[in-house]
């Protein structure tokens, strides 16, 4: 089995309906098998927690990933996005170096003021080390205070490991009794740990402007 064919791809729907639809067709269009989580089917969500649940439904798919697949690589996202028309090319080429690099995380979409490259080294961004491959794609270090993790990827054993950390009772410590840092804020738990990366120019974004790559 290819690394590609090793994918699993798994969206949240934390908006409206309209946008699910939307995602759908991409993903139709892309030839993306993708299963579909709904946060109001996850929890139930109180208005003033939406950013907090947004970041345990995504715990619910990485569990839903991790014990009811095989699969080595999950892709995860929310229903707001654009994905590059030519992301599963892409893939055969980022998952090679996921492993050439040994990640745990890799970002492909995010929300930043400016473009991610070696001058962004004092904003936290440094250069990972060379994959030997040729690409027009590079590899970054990140600050914990990235935003808009739009697309990512997880490692089977990090996937393991963040719903050894966080899934049993750490929703109580959160909502509760407050001693547990909520997934929400400047940082997010999921990407801020591991062996972690973000791919630069991203293939997955909210906003395509005039970018005719994205879908």
């Amino acid at each position: 089995m290819s690394d590609l064919h090793n994918c699993r791809f798994l969206c949240l729907n934390s908006t409206s309906k309209m946008p699910l639809n939307n995602i759908k067709k991409r993903f139709n269009r892309l030839g993306i098998k993708c299963s579909y989580y709904d946060i109001d089917d996850v929890f139930d969500t109180p208005p003033d927690k939406q950013n907090e649940f947004n970041g345990y439904a995504h715990l619910r798919m990485i569990y839903d990933f991790y014990y009811n697949s095989q699969n080595a690589y999950g892709v995860f996202c929310e229903n707001d996005i654009y994905i590059h028309k030519d992301i599963q090319t892409l893939l055969l080429k980022i998952l090679l170096d996921f492993n050439i690099l040994r990640l745990d995380v890799l970002v492909l979409g995010y929300d930043t003021p400016f473009i991610v490259d070696e001058s962004m080294t004092e904003c936290g961004f440094s250069f990972k080390k060379e994959t030997n491959s040729k690409s027009k794609y590079t590899y970054h270090n990140y600050p914990d205070d990235l935003k808009e993790a739009k697309m990512y990827i997880l490692s089977r054993n990090y996937a393991e490991y963040i719903l050894e950390k966080y899934y049993k009772g750490y929703i109580d410590n959160t909502f509760i009794d407050n001693t547990g840092k909520p997934f929400t804020g400047t940082e997010f738990i999921i990407t801020s740990e591991g062996n972690r990366a973000v791919i630069s120019p991203t293939i997955a974004c909210v906003n395509t402007g005039t970018n005719t790559e994205f879908v």
